[in-house]
């Protein structure tokens, strides 16, 4: 543990790591005004910080559970540093029952199957289905080439009773795509998206961003938006130094170039700005916090004929403090009315008419036409190599382990530059 701060150079923000051996210092933002701005929107303008943090409710909401180290891909970057092994080792049924029941106690309701690539468990179908039968939602993690290679394969996943997969899908660029994730061919991923959809499954997309592919972001949200419906979730995040990483560090960038790359160029129909990502907000009701260092959001509406963001839907300041300002107890009230009647008392009056249209199409046109509603996440990992305790203490994220459950970026910081905690060290190849 050291002591560390944070400071402005002109226009970017370092974070400064004070070690007795060797001064560090780490770039966070590339945007100190926006950095600054998304602090003071977040619900750090509206909990009481003074207060002992373990007197704070808070629940994680995106857990983490490794079935194996065994991969078939290769990546020149893997937070698992995972390869092809020759005898792999795969997490039981039985192992799994018993980290199921530790998180389930702890009342999360949704457990994201990772790796290594997790299609490779001899019973994947199995696993699945045995997180069902506890009343668990599976989300698949995968980087789609079983799902490219098999068409059938997506229906099973699906009648075994996943909820969601979520595939890396970084590029349409092939030699971006060899760089990042080796020989397998690009149209191994297309194919695998098409299954997916085709098998009616929930989809998430994680898009690794590098200085190679930050700009052609806003031609790869338009390929993405046009899968449709079953679209739920776009999480970019910028590649990170840990595990396994075989790129040159000149292609690292931070949250807001990758946002600018975003924001460079016109998407289906309308431009975004930087301003328009806004801090998760914070719902105490709920448990739900999200480090405003961490990740910013947008949601995107895309039809036909015309394309909305959050902007054009919420009156987004009002909503957010009203979201925000929601009292800690959780009542009913609280937890369920007082954030419905915040989005509601929110929606600009043109957005009730055009999300009643879109409802519509979705419901009448949903097989002919390629309606997509889904978050945008821009996630900041990077600046997980400045992991300061108040990041920590607010993460929603849980890597379920043998004996324990350790914050995410805790574990995947494992790499050469990192500064591992006692629990990821204790963590280390454990599967």
């Amino acid at each position: 543990m050291h002591d560390a701060r944070i400071v402005r150079r002109e226009n970017c923000i370092y974070g400064v790591l004070d070690c007795p051996v060797q001064k560090q210092e780490y770039l966070l933002s590339a945007n100190a005004d926006f950095f600054i701005q998304n602090r003071n929107r977040s619900f750090f303008s509206y909990i009481d910080r003074n207060r002992p943090v373990q007197k704070i409710y808070k629940k994680p909401y995106a857990t983490f559970l490794n079935l194996t180290f065994h991969c078939d891909a290769g990546c020149s970057i893997c937070f698992a540093n995972a390869v092809y092994q020759e005898h792999p080792q795969f997490l039981s049924a039985e192992q799994l029952v018993v980290r199921l029941k530790r998180l389930k106690s702890r009342g999360i309701k949704t457990v994201s199957l990772f790796g290594g690539e997790p299609t490779l468990h001899p019973d994947i179908l199995g696993i699945i289905r045995i997180i069902k039968k506890t009343g668990m939602r599976a989300i698949l993690v995968t980087n789609g080439y079983r799902l490219g290679r098999d068409p059938g394969f997506a229906k099973k996943v699906k009648r075994a009773g996943v909820w969601e997969v979520d595939i890396q899908f970084d590029t349409l660029d092939p030699a971006v795509h060899r760089l990042l994730r080796g020989d397998r061919p690009l149209s191994l991923k297309k194919r695998a998206l098409r299954n997916i959809v085709r098998a009616g499954i929930r989809l998430g997309i994680v898009t690794t961003v590098i200085r190679s592919n930050a700009d052609e972001l806003p031609g790869l949200l338009e390929y993405l938006a046009g899968l449709g419906p079953l679209l739920k979730r776009v999480m970019i995040q910028g590649a990170v130094n840990s595990g396994r990483f075989g790129i040159d560090d000149f292609e690292i960038i931070d949250r807001e170039t990758i946002l600018a790359g975003i924001c460079s160029a016109a998407i289906f129909h309308t431009t975004m700005h930087v301003n328009d990502f806004w801090p998760f907000p914070g719902i105490q009701p709920w448990g739900l916090y999200m480090h405003p260092d961490c990740t910013v959001v947008n949601v995107v509406v895309n039809t036909a004929k015309k394309t909305h963001t959050m902007k054009d839907l919420l009156r987004v300041p009002d909503v957010w403090k009203a979201l925000q300002s929601i009292a800690p107890g959780r009542t009913i009230q609280n937890r369920y009315i007082k954030p419905l009647l915040a989005v509601i008392r929110g929606l600009r009056y043109r957005a009730v008419i055009q999300l009643i249209s879109i409802a519509i199409q979705g419901l009448v046109f949903r097989r002919k036409q390629k309606i997509a509603m889904f978050v945008l996440a821009v996630e900041s990992y990077e600046s997980a190599r400045f992991q300061d305790i108040e990041k920590t203490d607010f993460c929603p994220t849980l890597q379920s382990l043998k004996d324990e459950d350790v914050c995410a970026c805790i574990y995947n910081s494992r790499g050469k530059e990192y500064h591992a905690s006692r629990m990821s060290e204790r963590a280390r190849g454990e599967v």
